[in-house]
């Protein structure tokens, strides 16, 4: 499944697997005319955590986003991808091949270690798997991508795009749903959408017009002898986590005007990751932006 192992053991992509992803990745990119702007925030050298919102009810262009990475840097990020995966035979195949994995273990720590970018979508199934009359609204509760930049020393980076929840019409809220059922959170949710065609995933997904936005980082760097701190102050973490989903809130309406234009130069709206002197805690914000001691 893959074309061999590094010194430390973990496999890299195999690849047959990477070239049918690429593949595939092609076809996506024309059938939602895909666009993007900011690439120039991932052009480094240095793992980063992209953090998306999740379309409904795959993460399409978090997926393509990778593919342009493979493109101009010649390697596919790392996805973090829902347990769910490892359940069904062609994604465990795709997990495996492309070395994607469902969170910690030895694949992240050799994708850091590496320089390898880091791809999530923290809203999981809960923000994908919703009913149409619900879009593009961030709903991320978790902060285990957050704990996992700092605790790096990891730049967070923003993104999000148009489109992706025109893919499919949700019928039902798949996590309301498999409450009122009383199954159990280890089970796949029940959700239901509908495309062209009839449902999915029967039915291809409609040519919604995917323009991505790729942000500054909004969480710098922390240094180290601060992380500790950070990381036990949970109203400091859960200001600086609000600030992350305003951040991707902003991004999806900015990508949503955008994708009703032509393309025409970038907006002169400024996609930086500013307003941290608000977020972050006094001690924290003087060490990052310098700020004079009162």
């Amino acid at each position: 499944m893959s074309s061999g192992s590094g010194m430390d053991g973990v496999n890299r992509p195999s690849p047959v697997v990477t070239a049918h992803w690429l593949a595939v990745m092609a076809a996506w990119r024309r059938w939602f005319r895909y666009s993007v702007e900011g690439l120039e925030h991932l052009r480094s050298h240095e793992c980063k955590i992209v953090v998306g919102y999740h379309g409904r009810p795959l993460a399409w262009d978090l997926f393509m986003l990778g593919a342009e990475v493979h493109r101009e840097q010649g390697y596919l990020p790392l996805a973090l991808v829902h347990y769910d995966f490892m359940k069904w035979p062609y994604l465990r195949w795709l997990t495996e091949g492309l070395v994607w994995t469902t969170g910690k273990g030895p694949i992240l720590d050799d994708a850091i270690a590496r320089g390898r970018h880091v791809i999530l979508a923290p809203g999981g199934e809960r923000e994908g798997l919703r009913p149409g009359w619900i879009r593009y609204q961030v709903e991320w509760q978790g902060m285990g991508y957050l704990r996992l930049a700092i605790s790096r020393g990891l730049e967070v980076v923003p993104v999000a795009a148009s489109g992706v929840d025109d893919a499919y019409f949700g019928l039902n809220d798949a996590t309301a749903t498999r409450d009122r059922l009383g199954l159990d959170k280890s089970r796949t949710a029940p959700w239901a959408g509908l495309g062209p065609l009839g449902l999915y995933p029967l039915s291809p997904p409609f040519p919604a017009r995917v323009h991505q936005v790729v942000g500054a980082p909004v969480v710098p760097v922390i240094p180290p002898e601060d992380r500790g701190a950070l990381l036990s102050d949970p109203q400091a973490m859960l200001q600086l986590h609000q600030k992350v989903r305003d951040r991707i809130q902003q991004l999806l309406d900015h990508a949503r005007i955008e994708a009703g234009k032509s393309l025409l130069p970038a907006s002169s709206e400024s996609l930086d990751g500013g307003g941290l002197q608000d977020v972050l805690p006094p001690w924290l914000r003087r060490r990052l932006l310098a700020e004079p001691t009162p």
